[in-house]
């Protein structure tokens, strides 16, 4: 396979040069020495031989793998290794010459699969004989026809994104591909195989959408996706079908995640809802899921989060007045993602005991009154922690400070490298010359325009979703698959 791909691209390189450059197209074709850079890498797979053929010396590529012999036709130089009626597919970048090249190309490629309309025709799609038959095919069902796309190495959620718009055909595009090829090619065992993948890197794009935003914290969400993708994995690993994939998956999930960064536990245990021994709770789940003790990390966790708050009383504790007392705003409402961490383990409704449990009204922290107090319960996702601090600030003037600090941590580099993207968009090819303030000044001002629309970061690719969704063969079809 590896081979046959790299020969279709061999054949594409030519043929563009064959137009292009006629004389370098010939000595690619015979082969002679030319400088490096000109030669594709494919040939690597190839032995060179020269044959005599009626009088004249042929060159002939011989593949050091299946020894299948490829002969050349330099009386005319257009058919290439007589591979013209064989290629499927060539990929070309976005250069503005290829939408010309393509135009020349498609006539020469015709062999294998042919084409519905002339290519002097632009405006008009180009469908190749299979697609046009699955279009008919799809309209005579009454289901409107669409294309699909292939996976992307480089793109992480692409196979999912391909396999979440595949799931919906399934029947019609079995029935479509059986009778094209006379057999059942595809079965309800591949099907299975299919929708148990969809399943399985479902909560893998899920979490990775979820704390890739940028207008809501995403620190305290960590430990939440960290727990569910544990148990994922746990619950896939002895799975028959996808064991080989989720070992290895597991086994670097536990280089990264083996100990959390302190950061993101004391993240959650400045959620409300959370505190200590929500945090406990999450600890007891992972050590069943990965076999890993947490109790001195949890220490860890509590030494640590009382010295940095000891560090921002000693900063701004004289600036702020004596705490006061203040509404704890609770809510009866149900749980939701909360159930799991207090519907389990230490889910008796017994407080956590800790060192400073007894300590004198007087003389806690903030810190300690904090985490003294009762549980928030407020577990709908229209809870703004960051809100709950701002009501509380007077309670918790100096905890509040550490707590929105700790919030605003972003997870992910989405928004920063959204920022590189858009400063990709103003200093282009014609426009090199911008000062620095110009430049800053431009940022700033579509920043602050997108921000009041909320539309600095989508949290989605959207342009890598529409490319997997939008591939409708007829346009005007309503008709959709259940």
């Amino acid at each position: 396979m590896t081979v046959a791909v790299a020969l279709v691209l061999a054949v594409a390189v030519r043929l563009v040069l064959l137009q292009l450059q006629r004389q370098v197209l010939l000595r690619l074709t015979l082969m002679r020495p030319l400088p490096l850079a000109m030669l594709s890498p494919v040939w690597a797979h190839f032995d060179e031989i020269t044959e005599n053929v009626d009088g004249e010396d042929r060159v002939i590529a011989v593949c050091k793998i299946c020894r299948s012999r490829l002969s050349a036709n330099s009386a005319n130089g257009t058919e290439i290794w007589g591979l013209l009626d064989k290629v499927f597919a060539v990929s070309l970048d976005n250069a503005s010459a290829n939408t010309s090249a393509m135009l020349v190309l498609t006539p020469l490629l015709d062999g294998y699969l042919g084409y519905d309309v002339a290519p002097s025709d632009p405006a008009k799609k180009l469908y190749h004989a299979r697609i046009a038959q699955f279009k008919n095919y799809c309209l005579a069902k009454d289901i409107r026809p669409r294309k699909f796309c292939l996976d992307m190495d480089v793109r992480w959620n692409s196979t999912y994104l391909m396999l979440k718009h595949l799931m919906p055909y399934r029947f019609v595009f079995s029935a479509f591909i059986n009778s094209q090829s006379g057999y059942a090619l595809l079965n309800e065992q591949h099907w299975y195989i299919a929708e148990k993948v969809l399943e399985f890197l479902e909560l893998f794009y899920e979490s990775t959408v979820a704390l890739s935003g940028v207008y809501y914290p995403t620190s305290p969400l960590v430990l939440h996706h960290i727990l569910e993708i544990a148990t994922h994995l746990q619950n896939y690993e002895n799975d028959n079908q996808l064991d080989d994939v989720v070992v290895p998956m597991k086994s670097k999930f536990l280089k990264y995640w083996k100990k959390n960064p302190l950061l993101y536990s004391f993240a959650f245990v400045l959620d409300p809802r959370a505190k200590i021994r929500g945090l406990q709770n999450v600890l007891d789940l992972l050590a069943q899921c990965n076999n890993i003790s947490y109790i001195a990390y949890l220490a860890e966790v509590k030494a640590e989060l009382h010295k940095l708050y000891d560090k921002y009383e000693c900063r701004f504790g004289a600036a702020n007045p004596a705490r006061t007392t203040h509404p704890s705003g609770l809510t009866r409402k149900r749980k939701q993602a909360w159930g799991r961490i207090f519907g389990g383990l230490g889910s008796s409704g017994t407080s956590i005991s800790t060192s400073f449990s007894s300590a004198s009204s007087g003389g806690i922290s903030e810190l300690t009154a904090y985490l003294d107090g009762d549980n928030v319960v407020a577990y709908d996702d229209d809870f703004d922690v960051l809100n709950w601090w701002h009501e509380h600030k007077l309670t918790f003037p100096v905890l509040s400070m550490l707590a929105k600090d700790i919030m605003t941590v972003p997870v992910s580099t989405t928004s920063s490298e959204s920022t590189f993207s858009l400063s990709g968009k103003i200093i282009e090819e014609r426009r090199r010359r911008l000062g620095a303030d110009t430049v800053e000044m431009l940022v700033c001002t579509k920043d602050w325009e997108l921000g009041e629309e909320h539309g600095q970061h989508t949290v989605v690719d959207k342009e890598l979703e529409d490319y997997y969704k939008n591939q409708f063969l007829d346009e005007d079809s309503t008709t959709t698959v259940d």
